[in-house]
């Protein structure tokens, strides 16, 4: 096996993890690859291409909607912690150097409310089969969409709803980043080793 045949293996197994593929499945994946390669003679760049695009496309029949739906759903609710925290610790912040009281506003609760699924459907689109090298681009326009908001939308609407206690807001905020945070660090440590599934030679 070549060093480029090396490299299409790593980036199609890259793309696969990124996309949530189980380690036994890639297993699957790369034995089938292999097999194929043996049978014709063919690298894996002739035999399936940019191994990126074909990582997104295997991802795609091993998932279904099903799972895009539950990836749209788990963009959704880390994203919908990870603002109310950061809004929460911001306002609380501020808020305890002025008199210890946090005014949300208007336009702080729009962003809570509106980003969320907004940047649900960004991520599930920028992991939809076919998508291969604009996955970036997606998270960049998910980055500037967030920004965007966070900081457009106080001064378009800076009529104060409410003003709450700042160490309440700020204890909502821990709490918000942290509950964001569980799932991603949880998934981290959880062991899912690549098998292969053919019998030792």
């Amino acid at each position: 096996m070549t060093k480029a045949d090396d490299a299409w293996r790593d980036a199609f197994v890259l793309e696969l993890r990124l996309r949530g593929v189980p380690g036994t499945v890639i297993g699957e994946a790369l034995a089938e690859v292999d097999a194929h390669c043996a049978d014709s003679g063919q690298t894996p760049a002739e035999a399936f291409g940019d191994p990126v695009r074909y990582a997104a496309q295997r991802a795609g029949d091993i998932a279904g909607p099903t799972a895009l739906g539950r990836t749209t759903l788990r963009a959704w609710w880390i994203q919908t912690a990870a603002i109310v925290g950061a809004e929460g610790l911001w306002l609380g912040l501020t808020g305890l150097l002025d008199r210890g009281q946090a005014q949300i506003r208007l336009g702080d609760l729009l962003t809570v409310i509106v980003l969320p699924p907004v940047l649900a459907v960004i991520v599930a689109l920028a992991f939809r089969p076919g998508m291969g090298r604009r996955l970036s681009v997606m998270v960049a326009l998910a980055f500037a969409v967030a920004i965007g908001a966070a900081v457009g939308s106080p001064l378009l609407w800076p009529r104060v709803v409410v003003e709450a206690p700042a160490l309440i807001l700020i204890l909502v905020g821990v709490v918000g980043l942290g509950a964001a945070l569980w799932p991603i660090l949880a998934e981290r440590h959880r062991p899912d080793p690549i098998t292969d599934p053919r019998p030792p030679r």
